[in-house]
């Protein structure tokens, strides 16, 4: 089975399944996490387990849904329970960083709702990410566009 993903810490594990406009794959992280987060012990077992679904940048044009086996690990030390961190994914939304980058980038030359389309997201989400990134770099944010967005 050929990676179409080309995510570091996600593996395929099943063909994807696509139609005329879309492609879904699924997948889950390549290895567990070694230590706890939160003290640093290695003695990890698995807690729980849920299927999540985040957008990825598309592929052949067709908008890409990763359906993610994240599971959820126990600390044998101190008791602390923790999602798999994944580096791949924005973990503020439901989608990988690199289609939060090319939708920061697509909205400066293209509308909205074309963005959101060409993506599978909302137009909603797309005025949000731009909100963030365009709040994170003050310094060179035209306040008009900013109202605009709200």
């Amino acid at each position: 089975m050929s990676d179409l993903l080309f995510l570091p810490d996600l593996k395929t594990i099943e063909e994807p399944q696509e139609n005329e406009t879309d492609m879904m794959f699924k997948v889950e992280a390549i290895k567990p996490p070694e230590r706890c987060p939160e003290c640093g012990f290695d003695k990890l077992y698995k807690h729980s387990s849920r299927k999540q679904l985040i957008m990825d940048l598309p592929i052949r044009l067709k908008r890409v849904g990763l359906q993610v086996n994240r599971r959820r690990y126990k600390c044998r030390e101190c008791g602390s329970t923790f999602w798999e961190r994944l580096l791949s994914i924005d973990e503020k939304r439901t989608m990988t960083k690199r289609l939060v980058e090319s939708i920061e980038e697509q909205s400066m030359s293209k509308i909205f709702v074309e963005v959101a389309e060409s993506v599978g997201v909302d137009e909603k989400t797309v005025r949000n990410v731009l909100k963030i990134m365009w709040h994170s770099k003050k310094e060179n944010t035209d306040l008009r566009l900013l109202n605009g967005l709200e």
